[in-house]
């Protein structure tokens, strides 16, 4: 089942309802929450305005079996996927032979029509180019609920937002730009969700107050956790490692354990997230293709 909470603060859930999910106490925020306020600790009348956390992004891992029947339909994917208003960005990113989509739309609507519109060539890309090893879902709980059967047609698990904030005001605006951005992925399991809660919160307050973070959130699928956040360039992705550093020690230290990180973008960053991947046993994802079309706040 899709699991709860839709947050849109940082740790506010004033008027919402809790439940329990994954051991943590999840909260879920009224159906007319607007826009995200300040998070505890950041910059009195200086903080960046935040905005509703709603996007849904689309998680599938492949394996390339053969690179030059792929590059085609990758680039078909592409143009098909441009033409649709509701996306934000995509992007194929590469590390090897393993071969990632990274793509986000403002809401489940617009991740159900991508499906349908790219349906033939998820086929083809099947049919010996490349296989998929899985397919998650994330975003906010009744934008989940949309996308139930297509979740189970694609054998995805879905992960739903539990906290976060995002910094874009303009989400799919008109004149698309090569892609740009900075993610990284981290994929935890959750040991102690009581332990795990409190730092949960202090790593959205600190990155909350970061001048170059896109997005940044936790989401949840049972007892998995993983941290959806993207970055302007990698030095905000250092500058952000910096910040949170005592917070990493404290999760790993009983509430939960690190499964994989990976970090993805453009290739003028590769050089600096290939040496921060490295030093955190992760892997380095570079973009071969992309375009994105979001603005964020100053």
């Amino acid at each position: 089942p899709v699991g709860v909470g839709a947050p849109v603060g940082v740790g506010d859930s004033t008027g919402g309802t809790s439940a329990e999910h994954g051991g943590l106490v999840v909260e879920s925020l009224p159906e007319d929450a607007g826009a995200a306020q300040a998070p505890e600790g950041a910059p009195e009348g200086g903080h960046r305005d935040m905005f509703e956390n709603k996007f849904v992004t689309i998680h599938p891992y492949w394996t390339v079996l053969d690179e030059a029947a792929a590059e085609p339909l990758k680039a078909e994917f592409m143009q098909k996927t441009l033409e649709e208003p509701g996306c934000l960005w995509f992007s194929w990113d590469q590390h090897d032979d393993k071969l990632f989509c990274n793509e986000a739309y403002i809401d489940a609507e617009s991740a159900q029509a991508h499906i349908e519109n790219v349906g033939p060539l998820i086929d083809q890309m099947l049919s010996g180019p490349a296989q998929l090893d899985s397919i998650e879902l994330h975003g906010p709980a009744q934008e989940l609920e949309k996308v139930g059967e297509l979740a189970a047609n694609l054998g995805a698990s879905c992960w739903a937002i539990d906290s976060g904030v995002t910094f874009m005001q303009v989400e799919n605006g008109p004149s698309p730009r090569e892609a740009a951005l900075c993610t990284i992925h981290p994929y935890f399991t959750i040991l102690d969700g009581e332990a795990a809660r409190p730092i949960m919160d202090e790593f959205v307050n600190r990155t909350a107050a970061e001048p170059g973070c896109v997005y940044y959130g936790w989401n949840l699928s049972g007892e998995a956790l993983h941290c959806r956040e993207g970055y302007v360039d990698a030095d905000a992705v250092q500058a952000h490692l910096d910040n949170v550093g005592d917070c990493w020690n404290a999760m790993l230290s009983g509430p939960a354990t690190l499964d994989r990180i990976d970090f993805h973008g453009p290739p003028n960053e590769c050089d600096k997230l290939q040496e921060i991947a490295q030093r955190l046993g992760g892997r380095a994802f570079v973009k071969t293709s992309g375009f994105e079309r979001f603005e964020i706040a100053p």
